[in-house]
């Protein structure tokens, strides 16, 4: 079983998708099925009923999740633990969101927080 039930997109290659013009235009349905999947899979799964039309968020990829993640739970002047050292997107999402980054090394080679 994949992180939330995830599994039933795995297997499906770009090509599956159609090409890199169709994948990048993606119409309204199209997301609204992918939804509908997802949703199906979190409640058969997960027992969590979730609505496909908002609970669900469709990007290019980790750098854009992050950033409508980081936008959609932030309030200005939040203080966000991150360890450091840390992807270098994370502090610039905090920041453009008005949050405030809050260092916390980790100590090599164990990568221990004490």
């Amino acid at each position: 079983m994949g992180l939330f039930g995830f599994q039933a997109l795995q297997g499906t290659g770009c090509s599956d998708l159609g090409s890199r013009e169709q994948q990048r235009e993606l119409n309204k349905d199209d997301r609204h099925a992918i939804c509908d999947v997802l949703a199906e899979t979190m409640k058969r799964e997960h027992e969590l009923h979730v609505d496909h039309l908002t609970d669900f968020a469709i990007c290019c990829g980790q750098s854009e999740a992050l950033a409508a993640a980081i936008f959609a739970i932030i309030d200005p002047g939040d203080q966000v633990l991150l360890f450091d050292p840390a992807y270098e997107t994370y502090q610039m999402c905090i920041e453009l969101a008005r949050g405030v980054p809050v260092y916390v090394p980790l100590d090599p080679p164990s990568l221990d927080t004490e």
